[in-house]
């Protein structure tokens, strides 16, 4: 491998490492409420496999998929410097924008609460709700 392929992988790896950074605490903060369920862990393991296969890809595009150590090196490198120089800004910004995205959906939600509401009461008259806690103690 030539020494400019080599240049060229190692920026890929950093920049790599910065994007996805980038891109997992935006969809960490979108996600946040199940982070501690079994569709939090299923995000987890398919992101990690989608930045595994995206940094295998970017390599095999630059220098036909050839990894060593100091390639990975890089990657926790471009993290890394996100962590320490950008990551309390970003999260900021990521903050404001759920703040949108709350704002946005704010009357669907007011709806589907209402809806439910009214679920709820018109079971309560109607006794459903009682029949099955009686058949469940006995």
């Amino acid at each position: 491998m030539s020494l400019e392929v080599q240049v060229q992988s190692l920026a890929a790896a950093f920049l790599y490492g910065l994007a996805v950074s980038f891109g997992y605490g935006w969809i960490n903060r979108l996600v946040y409420r199940c982070r501690r369920g079994l569709l939090g862990y299923l995000i987890e393991i398919v992101l990690a496999s989608l930045i595994s296969a995206g940094l295998f890809f970017s390599l095999q595009a630059i220098n036909g998929g050839y990894t060593n150590v100091y390639m990975l090196m890089t990657f926790c490198l471009g993290v890394m410097v996100y962590e320490f120089c950008f990551a309390r800004l970003y999260l900021g910004q990521v903050e404001r924008q759920m703040r949108l995205v709350r704002w946005l959906f704010f009357p669907f939600r007011f709806i589907f609460r209402s809806i439910n509401a009214i679920l709820r009461k018109t079971r309560k008259v109607m006794g459903l709700g009682q029949a099955k806690k009686k058949i469940q103690k006995e």
